[in-house]
């Protein structure tokens, strides 16, 4: 409630009042990412520190700094090339833990920087953040068949708490004792996941299908193409019980769990959107190509 973070990648790591006052700005390094493309990282707020995913093709890393000052505080080595997923917080009944996506995904004590597990991905590519629900956290690449070094990917892994070392499931193996499941071609793909009423749904950025995923037991329950739904590079959000996903002709297409697809409404702004939907204190911000949007209840007074 003091301060806001922005990172622009290799242009530094700014820190604002809320009166729009420069706090403090942190040169973290400039590097070579995959293609020229840049970084997405988002930094995360954790109590007293702020935690960095910077992945490159030089020298990728975890960065820990302290929120108020800028000052760093850990920087942890990754063996990783550029990858475009943030990292985030993980608390659980054993532990807190900062968790970073990759070919490797790999969790990381928040206070100290020391590795806690790893789990091969099978390669494919991190853009999606893992979701968090309890003493289970579910993790995946997108599934890459482009010639590349990263092809493969596409596995969603259920991860439970606790888990220590490399938990990669034996060859021919889709758990360990640390995973509880492991679904092939998920459909995770730009969006990152949502949980909902017991199902994990995942968007694909240029299909329009949503994929419906038993958080339980990692089964898919369908893979339907969204009635009149574009492609979906923004995360899905859920409030009430029901799950909303904007694809980018600005349509938001609201869902009812369930065994079947079933879309509820359609709600457009008509005009496009890539960026993810922030909430906050019962408001939603939307972002367009031209126009910043905020959805709330007004006082009928």
């Amino acid at each position: 409630g003091e301060r806001v973070y922005a990172y622009f990648g290799m242009h530094g790591l700014y820190c604002y009042d809320f009166a729009g006052k420069l706090v403090w700005h942190k040169d973290l390094g400039n590097y070579e990412t995959r293609a020229g493309w840049g970084t997405s990282s988002s930094p995360v707020l954790y109590r007293d520190k702020l935690y960095l995913q910077i992945d490159n093709e030089e020298e990728s890393c975890v960065v820990a700094l302290d929120a108020e000052s800028g000052r760093p505080i850990w920087r942890v080595p990754r063996d990783e090339a550029t990858q475009y997923s943030s990292p985030v917080i993980w608390e659980n009944s054993q532990r807190a833990e900062l968790v970073a996506g990759g070919m490797t995904y790999r969790s990381y004590d928040p206070e100290t920087g020391k590795l806690l597990w790893q789990l091969d991905m099978a390669k494919g590519r991190s853009s999606a953040i893992p979701v968090a629900d309890g003493d289970r956290l579910y993790v995946g690449t997108e599934f890459r068949n482009r010639g590349g070094p990263d092809d493969g990917g596409g596995f969603l892994f259920a991860v439970r708490a606790g888990a220590s070392g490399d938990i990669t499931p034996p060859a021919g193996a889709s758990t360990s004792d640390d995973v509880a499941w492991c679904c092939a071609e998920s459909g995770i793909q730009m969006a990152s996941p949502i949980l909902c009423q017991g199902y994990i749904y995942l968007f694909e950025r240029r299909l329009s299908i949503v994929h419906c995923i038993d958080a339980k037991t990692g089964s898919h329950i369908y893979r339907e193409r969204v009635p009149g739904g574009r492609p979906f590079w923004s995360s899905p959000w859920s409030i009430e019980g029901r799950v909303f996903a904007l694809d980018d002709a600005g349509t938001v297409h609201v869902i009812e769990p369930g065994q079947d697809l079933r879309v509820l409404r359609r709600n457009e702004i008509g005009e496009r959107t890539w960026s993810t939907p922030a909430i906050s204190n019962g408001s939603l911000f939307l972002r367009g190509v031209e126009h910043l949007y905020c959805i709330a209840k007004t006082d009928a007074r």
